[in-house]
């Protein structure tokens, strides 16, 4: 379950209210009912409480997604795509990500700024259709040294349907699958320019076309490490309304709770 989390967080890139100052849309209009993603809630029974992220555009174009916990992510486009991403916290900025995509409009490079420290990823496209990413770290200049980040997507009719996280444990390859299930409905943030150019940008499954309906974890040293079961429920607009996720390896967890709202 704390994995759904995580891919839950970078899927809301985080956001609760803001005031309009920079020309974006922040009407407070929100329904059940409709297609422009406008704000979601994260319940987690946790005793911090529920978390808000609302949504803020210009046209179609994603400005700004701001949590509850003050913290917020603005977003730059060059023509349809979305190519920098920075985190604010307390309105101070703490990191910058630049994203490059190739002729074809695909993610291959993820670059991310902390202070006088450098990542990157990068996305090889390979000839079956699948993507390699691996990670390096270095300084905000180059990022030469490679990381433990070793991971390859795995894709069914667009849809990431696995992804398989490679690590070297005492000596020997370990390999983690992350198998995927969808439905066949809107996802929230679906009209949202450039959106779909980020299904792995992170930690791999956070932006397909279709809901998640189930999560299942593997290893090649263990037996089934754990399923998470998502029920979905939709508008009548066949939107993404409400989700909620039961980790079935843990019955004695409380689910995670996901609301959206649209205009």
């Amino acid at each position: 379950m704390k994995k759904f989390f995580c891919l839950f967080s970078v899927l809301a890139l985080l956001i609760g209210s803001c005031s309009d100052n920079d020309g974006t849309s922040s009407d407070s209009g929100f329904n059940i009912n409709g297609t422009k993603l406008k704000r979601a809630i994260l319940n987690s029974n946790a005793a911090s409480g529920a978390i808000t992220y609302d949504y803020f555009y210009n046209g179609n174009r994603l400005a700004r997604i701001v949590s509850s916990d003050m913290s917020y992510f603005k977003y730059t486009y060059t023509d349809e795509l979305i190519t920098k991403i920075e985190f604010f916290k307390n309105n101070v900025l703490k990191n910058i990500d630049f994203l490059e995509y190739n002729n074809d409009n695909k993610l291959i490079t993820r670059k991310q700024i902390r202070g006088n420290t450098g990542y990157k990823v990068v996305y090889t496209h390979n000839n079956d259709g699948t993507i390699s990413i691996f990670g390096y770290t270095g300084d905000s200049v180059n990022q030469n040294t490679p990381t433990d980040l070793n991971k390859k997507v795995f894709f069914v009719n667009g849809l990431v349907s696995k992804i398989e996280s490679y690590s070297i444990i005492d000596g020997s390859l370990e390999t983690l699958f992350t198998n995927y299930t969808h439905d066949t409905a809107n996802t929230p943030t679906s009209l949202i320019l450039g959106y779909d150019k980020l299904t792995y940008y992170d930690q791999g499954n956070f932006q397909n076309v279709h809901n998640l309906t189930s999560i299942t974890y593997s290893s090649t040293v263990n037996d089934i490490v754990d399923v998470d079961e998502i029920v979905n429920v939709y508008n009548a607009d066949n939107f993404l309304s409400k989700a909620t996720a039961v980790d079935l390896e843990d019955n004695n967890g409380p689910p995670l709770i996901f609301e959206y709202f649209y205009e």
